[in-house]
């Protein structure tokens, strides 16, 4: 039994608009103040960590705009492979 393999640009799409909604997502976070007064313990460790989830937040973001980027790059290419498949066919 095989199985055929089909590109699908509307599907490449809807994907990589669904993770560019997230970059969008988490672009849409805010920033988070710090409380520079308090002596509370734990307040620098948490200054520590507000810094770091702001980082990887962004690198998350780039990481999903790319990765939307590649789809739709994917996606070309395999149009393009059909296309040029289908005019040697005919």
């Amino acid at each position: 039994m095989s199985t055929a393999i089909q590109s699908s640009s509307a599907s490449a799409q809807a994907h990589a608009s669904a993770f560019q909604t997230a970059t969008s997502a988490l672009a849409d976070t805010g920033a988070s103040d710090k409380d520079g007064q308090s002596t509370v313990a734990g307040n620098s460790l948490a200054h520590q960590a507000i810094d770091q989830i702001l980082m990887a937040t962004g690198d998350l973001s780039t990481v999903l705009s790319d990765l939307s980027a590649n789809i739709n790059s994917a996606a070309a290419e395999f149009e393009a492979a059909d296309q040029a498949a289908a005019q040697i066919i005919s």
